[in-house]
């Protein structure tokens, strides 16, 4: 600590003006201490002001701390020190006011800091799903083709699926089956539920409907798309569009 020459109050060492009256303080650059007045009491050198003295690079010494050997006359150095943290005038409405270092850590506000040249990042980009987040909706499934025909190969049968059609030797497709003895008279019934979906209902027959292999239920209605295999007792057809 130094003692301004006019207040006589308390200031720290790197500091350019007094933190009381404001008054500009003076360095003597041989002995490293303040002064008052043009030159210095002790050694006669002329005094130069605490702001070119620090930019020097020259720091004023503690009075409090013994003197080692003879000082030397310190001049100014060719290249100024750039890492100095002091202002080039005190802050506007404080004259000479200057801030101490306390040595107290800074705390951690949360704010990001950024340097120049530095890209800031983006922090509402964040990719991972929070907890509580709604998560995405799935993609839209694609519509599905719409059975409209049912296609034997052997004997060759080809048939338009229409709403309330009845498989069979007496059905709407009489014709079709004339001959084919394993299938029933009203074997089957080709059917659209309210949700549009094709559907094949076994209507008791002697002989069974399987659809991909399983045997129907007598009644009751099951859904078939396109590609499904469906079987009327001994005759396979195949789901087409």
């Amino acid at each position: 600590m130094q003692t301004c020459p006019k207040c006589k109050q308390l200031i720290e060492d790197d500091s350019w003006f007094c933190d009381q009256c404001g008054t500009e303080l003076m360095v003597c650059p041989s002995c490293r201490t303040i002064k008052r007045g043009m030159t210095c009491n002790q050694c006669g050198t002329k005094l130069v002001t605490a702001k070119a003295f620090a930019q020097n690079g020259g720091s004023v010494k503690d009075p409090t701390t013994p003197p080692v050997g003879n000082t030397q006359n310190v001049g100014p150095s060719p290249t100024p020190n750039v890492n100095q943290n002091h202002n080039s005038q005190p802050p506007t409405g404080f004259v000479g006011q200057h801030t101490p270092n306390t040595g107290q850590p800074i705390q951690n506000t949360g704010q990001q800091v950024v340097t120049p040249g530095q890209p800031i990042a983006d922090t509402n980009s964040d990719r991972t799903m929070r907890p509580g987040a709604t998560p995405p909706p799935p993609p839209p499934r694609q519509p599905q083709a719409k059975p409209g025909h049912l296609v034997c190969q052997n004997p060759s049968i080809r048939l338009g699926i229409g709403d309330g059609a009845i498989i069979g030797r007496r059905g709407s497709y009489a014709q079709a089956f004339a001959g084919q003895g394993y299938v029933s008279g009203n074997h089957a019934r080709l059917q659209y539920n309210a949700c549009g979906q094709f559907e094949v209902v076994d209507l008791g027959s002697t002989n069974g409907t399987f659809v991909n292999g399983q045997q129907l239920t007598p009644n009751m209605p099951r859904v078939v798309n396109v590609g499904d295999i469906v079987k009327f007792a001994n005759l396979e057809f195949a789901v087409q569009i």
